[in-house]
């Protein structure tokens, strides 16, 4: 796969492969390629089922999903099933496009929905709530390959709850021994989702091939090394 694959990024000409964690320019002929593009395949229309059939529960038991999604514990999940729509359809065409877009857009509705329960609730953050909230930064990559400007909000959203939930987050794990440990481990998935996704964000959000590199540069030291050095950080960390 790496000799028949090479790195370009994402609105770049030579895309053809759009897969996280970047974009590539591959010789389909090759037979490491096909071989990888299979299991890619499997692995996608396994996450795309497991997906649908949440969206299939809406429709057949729409009671019990609202009942889930009233609660702050039973709703946790539901920003898995967005950042699943969204790495299994990006890069698919017209219809991935739809779909990342509206999965994106749920999972920000989501996550304002479940920070407003959290609140009535009178609970403290801890690592079940980053599926809902820091993993906005995984739809936030996906929606920014369409919409550049839509996904860079997005990520800053990631990027506050990240800050502000984050030490609470950890004080919690650290001190409450009856916290199980899928969900201890959340706490380490976090910082790594969104320094995944800043990292890919970073490569130019524009269609020139050569864009201006000291402006480009500029914008990197600034802004992205920074952001990107203490999210490596609290993943350490966590």
């Amino acid at each position: 796969m790496t000799d028949s694959c090479h790195p370009v990024h994402y609105h770049s000409s030579q895309c053809t492969f759009a897969e996280f964690p970047g974009c590539f320019y591959c010789d389909t002929t090759a037979r490491t390629y096909k071989l990888a593009l299979r299991f890619h395949t499997m692995c996608s229309v396994s996450a795309a089922i497991s997906a649908l059939l949440f969206v299939m529960k809406i429709f057949i038991a729409k009671q019990v999903v609202i009942d889930e999604m009233n609660s702050p514990t039973t709703a946790s999940p539901a920003g898995l099933i967005c950042m699943t729509l969204v790495c299994v359809f990006a890069g698919k065409g017209v219809a991935g496009h739809i779909i990342v877009t509206v999965a994106a857009t749920l999972h920000f509705f989501i996550a304002i929905w479940f920070i407003h329960m959290a609140v009535a609730y009178n609970i403290l953050p801890d690592p079940s709530w980053y599926p809902n909230t820091v993993g906005i930064g995984m739809s936030a990559l996906k929606l920014w390959i369409y919409y550049p400007i839509p996904g860079q909000i997005l990520m800053a959203v990631c990027l506050f709850l990240h800050i502000f939930f984050f030490p609470i987050s950890l004080v919690r794990v650290t001190l409450n021994k009856k916290l199980s440990a899928p969900v201890s481990w959340i706490q380490m998935s976090a910082p790594a989702v969104a320094l995944a996704a800043l990292t890919i964000m970073a490569q130019p959000a524009f269609e020139e091939e050569y864009p201006d590199i000291n402006r480009f540069q500029q914008i990197h030291r600034m802004i992205y090394l920074p952001v990107m050095h203490f999210l490596f950080v609290t993943a350490v960390i966590g």
